[in-house]
């Protein structure tokens, strides 16, 4: 009895540790390429579990190690973890956010009617990456995360023509 339950005790751990692999690979995945390019700490991880044991990641929070300032909200597309073959789509930056309603954005003749669409009905965020539609409007290439950083000035700039301050924002009634 003594034998069975030392032998149950290392197999329930490892079968519970393997449950929540399984369950949360999509964090884990989003952590370790953002650990991976340096330079960001995660704040927070967004997404929804599935019906089954699946958690899909939505979105991610990330501030600039030794710029508190320096705060970016990236949305994801199905199943997308920031590999590097993969868009950074941003949603915002420090208080401002992109609003796929808005008439100002979705009239600004940057934007394509493919962008339109994607932020009308797939989560308001844009791709920033120079192999992206709007990777012209940068000054210097964003090819990924470490250059979001170097570059985030630059990038701020560019967003905030597309974004509403929410902090400044009148509650709704």
């Amino acid at each position: 009895m003594k034998r069975a339950l030392i032998l149950l005790i290392p197999a329930l751990v490892f079968l519970v540790s393997l449950f929540y692999l399984v369950k949360y690979h999509g964090c884990l995945q989003v952590r370790y390429n953002v650990w991976r390019a340096g330079g960001w700490e995660v704040v927070n991880i967004r997404g929804y579990e599935e019906g089954g044991p699946h958690y899909t990641v939505t979105g991610v929070v990330l501030a600039a190690k030794g710029r508190p300032d320096a705060v970016v909200e990236l949305f994801f597309h199905n199943h997308e973890t920031l590999h590097n073959d993969e868009p950074i789509r941003i949603h915002g930056m420090k208080s401002l956010r992109l609003d796929g309603h808005d008439a100002r954005l979705l009239n600004d003749p940057r934007l394509s009617n493919q962008q339109r669409y994607d932020l009308q009905y797939f989560g308001s965020a844009l791709d920033v990456k120079n192999t992206g539609p709007l990777g012209d409007l940068f000054p210097h290439p964003i090819r990924n995360l470490k250059d979001l950083k170097d570059y985030y000035d630059e990038v701020f700039a560019v967003f905030e023509s597309f974004a509403r301050d929410q902090s400044k924002q009148q509650p709704t009634k």
